[in-house]
């Protein structure tokens, strides 16, 4: 497109074409970029995204709740993932992350973390570090 744009400018720079042409060809191609552009905005809205809905601290543990739209808004997938605070607070680590497959997001309160001894109660956005 924008190829095109110089192909007429150079053009008008050797007086072959009229401002006026110029002008309108700058236009056009202003104006197929733009729909190119809204077009490819529009696409990648459909391809989902991950939001972070909340989050919860204690100690240097840290939960946060994640929510992911699948393509085209169909589709939720819920969870949970435990975090580690190092550095004074500055920086985290991932330790592990509980999926909406691995509990009952309706139902069940707990949400355990295992392998790191930490339950949250996802009713009372509490939880319990067993061993630190």
């Amino acid at each position: 497109m924008y190829g095109l744009l110089i192909a007429f400018l150079w053009d008008l720079a050797f007086h072959k074409l009229k401002p006026t042409a110029v002008k309108i060809s700058a236009g056009v191609t202003s104006g197929i970029s733009f729909i190119l552009i809204l077009l490819a905005g529009s696409f990648f809205g459909f391809l989902g995204t991950t939001i972070q809905k909340d989050e919860w601290q204690k100690d240097n543990y840290e939960i946060r709740y994640y929510e992911s739209r699948g393509f085209a808004g169909t589709g939720h997938a819920k969870y949970y993932d435990l975090h580690h605070s190092a550095f004074f607070g500055v920086s985290s680590k991932k330790l592990q992350r509980n999926t909406s497959s691995s509990f009952d997001t309706t139902h069940v309160c707990q949400v355990n973390y295992k392998k790191h001894g930490v339950i949250f109660n996802k009713c009372t956005h509490e939880f319990e570090v067993k061993n630190d």
